[in-house]
């Protein structure tokens, strides 16, 4: 188990596609200023990128996956691509043995994610977005559902704080746990099924309604459900953040065969102090390995649904789902 906390003070708004670092004055779009040296070190056999005069000091800079011509060292936080397009389409048909549309995107044939959507349905841009983040990240094929049958809140609403349009009795109605437990079920299952890809490894995603249906996932009842000779877990690992609708069974119900990462902005009333203590707590003690990544100042839904305007939730965003990738590799 891992435990990890965030400072609270925050990153000031910065343009798409440019991360945040912790070095100021940053010359990210600029010139290496010098050169590749003639011939290796003496005793060596690697060639090498020089910068500096100093005779008495120097600094070993050991590059990442990269590569060492990469002109830029990566920082930390990667960027996000909150306000760009998503990158790939809509399955033409349901996989075999669901009804559910489906938004695709990634290309590994062994690994899988199912992203398990919020409120604001399957074709909320932010959705699709961290959709193809985790599939180049994590390298996995990534599968969003349409859980709520086309229904949709229109995302004006967000901007525009218009909650009083929102219809939430019929939504927690037409959308109760127990109406699309099943279906959810069906499409993980589909996805191990040799007719719906067949994939290996299974992870899943979800935010805010699709936090409860990850703990789900996860139950030990459902160990038996995994593809023949590839274990006997439904799912792999799950993540669940800010989640709405868990319950201390959920919880309790978890397989220690399945590794639980959880989400926690400080202040969520779906998630309460006692339940975040219940997980914390009952994780440790059934010996599930689990990950428990807390989020000062920040708000419910802020890794799905974030204002990049709004101190700190920009930071809780890219964090977010930098842990969420790392933990789906």
């Amino acid at each position: 188990m891992s435990s990890s906390s965030s400072s609270s003070s925050a990153q000031p708004a910065l343009p798409s596609g440019i991360s945040p670092c912790c070095l100021t004055g940053f010359r990210w779009s600029g010139t290496p200023q010098r050169t590749v040296l003639p011939s290796p070190l003496p005793g060596t056999t690697n060639a090498v990128y020089k910068t500096g005069t100093n005779p008495r000091v120097a600094i070993l800079f050991i590059h990442d996956v990269f590569g060492w011509i990469f002109p830029n060292a990566p920082c930390c936080l990667t960027g996000f691509r909150w306000s760009g397009t998503p990158q790939r389409t809509v399955l033409p048909s349901p996989l075999p043995g669901t009804t559910n549309a489906v938004y695709k995107t990634g290309t590994n044939p062994r690994v899988a994610i199912l992203f398990i959507h919020d409120v604001f349905g399957w074709i909320f841009p932010n959705v699709r977005l961290l959709a193809d983040h985790y599939a180049a990240e994590a390298n996995a094929t990534v599968f969003v559902p349409d859980f709520f049958d086309g229904f949709v809140c229109p995302p004006e609403l967000l901007i525009e704080e218009r909650w009083a349009e929102v219809d939430l009795k019929r939504f927690a109605k037409e959308n109760a746990r127990e109406v699309r437990e099943p279906e959810i079920f069906a499409f993980a299952r589909a996805l191990k099924s040799a007719e719906g890809g067949g994939f290996e490894k299974l992870g899943a995603v979800g935010y805010c309604y699709g936090g409860w249906a990850v703990f789900r996932l996860a139950a030990a009842e459902h160990e038996s459900e995994g593809s023949e000779g590839k274990g006997k877990k439904l799912v792999d690992a799950v993540t669940a953040g800010h989640p709405t609708y868990l319950t201390k069974g959920d919880i309790e119900g978890v397989s220690k065969n399945v590794p639980v990462q959880v989400l926690a902005p400080e202040f969520d009333p779906a998630y309460p102090a006692e339940l975040k203590t219940h997980t914390f707590a009952t994780l440790q003690k059934l010996g599930v390995p689990f990950e428990y990544s807390h989020f000062p100042g920040v708000h419910h839904a802020c890794f799905i649904r974030g204002d990049e305007r709004k101190e700190g939730e920009r930071e809780a965003m890219v964090r977010g789902k930098n842990v969420a990738v790392a933990w789906m590799k």
